[in-house]
């Protein structure tokens, strides 16, 4: 877990292409909103074959090394294609979409026959500590035993999350990269409307002028 933009997709990318000899098939799953991001930066930093598993080009071939997917796809295509493979490295990135261990998505991701798991989010809790609970429990299955979700008090959750997932959890934060990190630049880009456009803006304009008078 590294805060935001230090550094996950680019660090477990370094990982596969080290084990790509040791390695004979690797699932990345990820939201869809950032799969040609995932697609991008493996051209850039590797040179890992990579299989898009999206749109119409969704199966799984034996020799396929490296299968990048969306979580919705994984939850549609479960049975008939990913259930059918053992994948000796798991990737699940931005996984505090899976933070609920009620929904589909989660209990999909716990059924993938994966050798290795890793999980990556700059946002291991959003809400409430059983969300961490969860998200560890997909990387490595069963470690807080049967009384996972029955915790009670919210400093106890808190102080067995804390022991029991020390030696399972990477985490970098800002400040402790900070020497590393580039100059923040701003760049600010003015866009024109086109006519359509700035015509829908002043009609709508003037609808909300009339309505506050």
């Amino acid at each position: 877990a590294d805060d935001m933009g230090l550094g996950k997709t680019i660090q477990t990318i370094s990982l596969i292409q080290t084990l790509q000899s040791q390695v004979k098939k690797v699932l990345i799953v990820c939201p869809v909103s950032i799969l040609w991001n995932w697609q991008e930066e493996l051209a850039k930093f590797s040179n890992l074959k990579v299989k898009l598993y999206y749109a119409d080009q969704r199966s799984i071939a034996e020799d396929d090394h490296l299968i990048l997917t969306s979580y919705g796809l994984l939850k549609r295509d479960f049975e008939q294609t990913f259930k059918n493979h053992r994948f000796d490295i798991l990737i699940l990135d931005e996984v505090q979409q899976l933070k609920n261990h009620h929904s589909l998505g989660s209990q999909t991701a716990k059924k993938l026959n994966a050798k290795v798991r890793f999980v990556l989010t700059g946002t291991p809790v959003e809400n409430d500590i059983t969300e961490f609970y969860n998200i560890l429990d997909l990387c490595v299955p069963g470690i807080w035993g049967e009384q996972k979700w029955q915790r009670k008090g919210v400093e106890e959750a808190k102080s067995v999350a804390k022991i029991i997932s020390k030696p399972f959890v990477l985490r970098r934060t800002k400040a402790q990269v900070l020497q590393e990190l580039p100059e923040k630049t701003e760049q600010i880009i003015y866009l024109s409307f086109t006519p359509e456009e700035e015509r829908n803006y002043h009609f709508s304009l003037q609808q909300i002028q009339q309505t506050l008078i």
